[in-house]
Order: structure tokens, then sequence, then C-alpha cells
């Protein structure tokens, strides 16, 4: 397992989905990914710390939500949700060119799967689209994870 640590970023809960697909810049968005199957939850500003967690193995998103769980019991990783992934590819546009980044804290059913939201990339245009994880997720694929910056 190969884990990043990489920052911070913020995200603005008075934003609507489509504020921060907009932020985000991206060449082509999958239109399925609609706010009616992807929640967003808060309220003001939030500051998160990411990691990207690297398994390097075929697994199914639930082992890879436990792996991603279990890391740091005293102060835990939780897989990202949407607005995670979001404010994440709008703040690091090339790490998508780079490999695909899912957010394992978002499930919606669309055309009767689950599906994840991920950053990914073709022909080096970024794109915005939903990943299936019904099935084992492959060994490439690259999960974002979150916690809540606490400041004493």
């Amino acid at each position: 397992m190969n884990n990043q640590i990489i920052g911070t970023h913020i995200v603005d809960y008075d934003q609507t989905l489509e504020d921060m697909i907009v932020a985000g810049n991206y060449d082509w968005r999958n239109t399925e990914l609609t706010a009616d199957r992807f929640l967003i939850n808060g309220k003001g500003q939030v500051e998160f710390e990411h990691i990207i967690f690297h398994f390097d193995e075929e697994m199914s998103s639930r082992d890879a939500r436990v792996q991603i769980m279990a890391t740091e019991r005293e102060n835990p990783w939780l897989p990202a949700r949407t607005e995670n992934l979001l404010m994440y590819g709008a703040e690091n546009p090339d790490e998508q060119r780079k490999y695909q980044i899912v957010a394992l804290g978002s499930v919606g059913v669309v055309l009767g799967r689950l599906q994840t939201p991920c950053l990914d990339a073709h022909d080096l245009k970024r794109t915005l689209d939903l990943s299936r994880i019904d099935r084992d997720l492959d060994s490439l694929k690259r999960f974002l994870a979150v916690r809540e910056v606490v400041r004493k």
C-alpha cells in the first residue's frame, strides 16, 4: 500500500454541486453525476486534510473503505465524498492525468448500478466521471480520503 499525504482543501457548502463542478474546469463530465444522486450535506466552509491511497491490488470497494478507515484509528481517514473530490480536482488539476482518483464516500445508483464519482483523463483531457463499484476495483485506481482539520 502506497499512501501520499498531499495537503488540505476547503469545501464551501454554500456552493451547489454544479458550482463545484464548474470550479474544476473539467474538459468533460458525466451528466449522470447530479445533485439528486450525489447529495452534498454540510454548512459553511470546512477544511479537510487529504491523502491518496493506492493499494496496488484488485479489491472490492468495501475492502478499500475498510482499509482506509483502519489506517489511523486515533485520527481516522474517511473515504472522500463528492464535494471533497471536486475541490481536490479543482486545486490539483494535473493529478488525475496520472491516475484515476475515486471518491468511495459517495455512492449513487445510475442506470441500475452502484457508482461513485471519479477523476480521470482521456488523451490528457480531464474528465469527471462515474466508476462502478459493484465489482472488484482494479489495482491502478487511487482513492481520495479525508479528515476534517480541527484547529486548537
